[in-house]
């Protein structure tokens, strides 16, 4: 009965691979950031929500009642924060402890 019980333990944590920050820019992200009239992003951040790494595009926006984007590493967009409005649903997903800044607008 132990035997089962260990082997029924080791069965359920394989598969299940832990995915590991990125701290490099995805593609996508650089081709926004090379663009001239995306020179308002000062700051990319990071972190894992569900087992997929999301990148917050912050122009620092949303603290003067604008709207900043958080896209998947293939830019597509999965919430947008900030504005003169309630948080949307998508913010709750997020951990504002946990974001890992990777990029940051030189001065």
């Amino acid at each position: 009965m132990k035997a089962l019980i260990i082997v029924l333990i080791v069965l359920a944590g394989c598969g299940k691979e832990e995915l590991v920050l990125q701290t490099e820019v995805p593609q996508c992200i650089q081709d926004l950031l090379d663009e001239k009239e995306n020179q308002r992003i000062l700051k990319v951040l990071t972190q894992v929500v569900d087992g997929d790494q999301h990148y917050w595009l912050n122009t620092d926006s949303r603290f003067v009642d604008g709207i900043e984007v958080i896209v998947s590493s293939t830019c597509d967009t999965l919430c947008t924060i900030g504005g003169f409005r309630v948080a949307p649903k998508c913010a709750e997903e997020y951990d504002d402890s946990a974001w890992t800044e990777i990029y940051r607008k030189p001065k």
